[in-house]
């Protein structure tokens, strides 16, 4: 959204601005609340808006992707360790409901219940499959030889830009957030592009705000924007 428009607030989105960005925190109602940020480039200021990107959610307290840096033109968000034994456990979850699937179906138990439950195992095995190449799949890359960066999932294109339309690198908190691991706070690392409007990318997710601010200083310092910060 272009500056000269009234000031939106968002609800529990604590705010720290680096770079050439500037912020106001406000107090209303008694609860404290925080205004949209704001990016000025090329003479024309650009709003950031502090509402958190979907999918919000990830396996949280596991971190599953790292910072990859190839060579010294490109940067590469690529699942960890952690990512990948994620993966190995949903393989594993995946082989365990086919064999249970398999072994009904060739039983000689007759009844609707078996077939049900073969149905199910069949179905789980797809679901867990998926999960796990799901998250080995999930790769952003940034390239500034060719001008571009673009995240892939599952063979499919999830979203690709122009580098010169990156207008900043923002850290988000998220809020705490019911995940497969239980309740956790969350945080976010999206590209903030310029337009019009409130257009983000998502970059990638995790628990700990000290390192998703490391990882979004390292990005914006490669890509050569400021840090909205905040967490």
């Amino acid at each position: 959204m272009m500056g000269g428009r009234l000031p939106r607030y968002v609800a529990g989105a604590r705010c720290r601005i680096r770079g050439q960005t500037t912020g106001v925190e406000v107090e209303v109602g008694g609860a404290m609340e925080y205004r949209a940020s704001q990016v000025e480039r090329d003479g024309v200021v650009y709003q950031v808006e502090a509402r958190p990107l979907h999918p919000r959610t990830f396996y949280g307290g596991l971190r599953e992707k790292r910072l990859a840096r190839p060579t010294a033109d490109v940067r590469c968000v690529v699942p960890g360790v952690q990512g990948w034994a994620l993966s190995l456990l949903f393989f594993v979850a995946a082989a365990g409901a086919v064999r249970v699937a398999w072994g009904l179906l060739h039983s000689d138990r007759q009844g609707w219940l078996p077939t049900a439950v073969a149905v199910l195992g069949w179905v789980f095995a797809v679901v867990f499959g998926l999960a796990g190449l799901g998250v080995l799949t999930d790769r952003t890359r940034f390239d500034r030889a060719a001008g571009r960066a673009f995240r892939q999932r599952l063979g499919q294109s999830v979203w690709s830009v122009d580098l010169r339309d990156v207008l900043a690198v923002q850290s988000l908190y998220v809020g705490r957030q019911r995940t497969k691991s239980g309740w956790v706070r969350q945080y976010q690392i999206n590209l903030v592009l310029r337009a019009t409007g409130d257009r983000r990318l998502p970059v990638w997710g995790d628990w700990d705000p000290v390192w998703v601010r490391a990882l979004a200083k390292d990005l914006a310092e490669f890509l050569g924007v400021p840090v909205v910060d905040q967490t």
